[in-house]
């Protein structure tokens, strides 16, 4: 997918979802636990790109806050790069997916990060997305996988 498949529209479905969002108390803590309990469930293998042991619960580590808030602030940053020009950040993405790579994240993981940060606003919103709503998060997710990838294949 490319940027000019992103549409106006698209976009302010993700920005207004998000927005809900960070209208809760403490969100970037709330969120992160949630889609984080969700991806280490959907895939325990990925524990090892976070470092957290599996012969203990993920949530008592020491490190698991911190990585459960990062989670959410790279959310945070993504929806704020969004607008009419996406062109530019798709090098900056690309570049991400390398760093990732260098952390043992693989490009499979992606999907299941995306899957996890839309089960994760729709339980702290309380709500199921409208399909116009999943519809924009799946477009702009497909969207930063492919540049993310691109970057990891490098």
């Amino acid at each position: 997918m490319s940027a000019d498949d992103i549409s106006y529209a698209t976009t302010m479905n993700v920005i207004m979802t998000w927005e809900r969002v960070k209208k809760l108390g403490n969100y970037q803590t709330v969120v992160g636990d949630i889609v984080l309990d969700h991806v280490l469930k959907r895939d325990p293998s990925m524990r090892a790109v976070y470092r957290l042991p599996m012969d203990q619960d993920p949530s008592s580590h020491a490190t698991y806050g911190r990585h459960a808030k990062a989670l959410v602030e790279m959310v945070d940053c993504a929806v704020s790069f969004l607008g009419p020009d996406l062109e530019f950040i798709q090098d900056d993405l690309k570049d991400l997916g390398l760093r990732h790579k260098s952390m043992g994240v693989r490009p499979e993981h992606l999907p299941i990060m995306q899957e996890g940060i839309l089960y994760g606003i729709e339980e702290c919103l309380d709500i199921r997305l409208t399909n116009a709503e999943r519809d924009s998060w799946n477009a702009v997710f497909t969207f930063l996988v492919s540049c993310m990838t691109r970057g990891m294949e490098e």
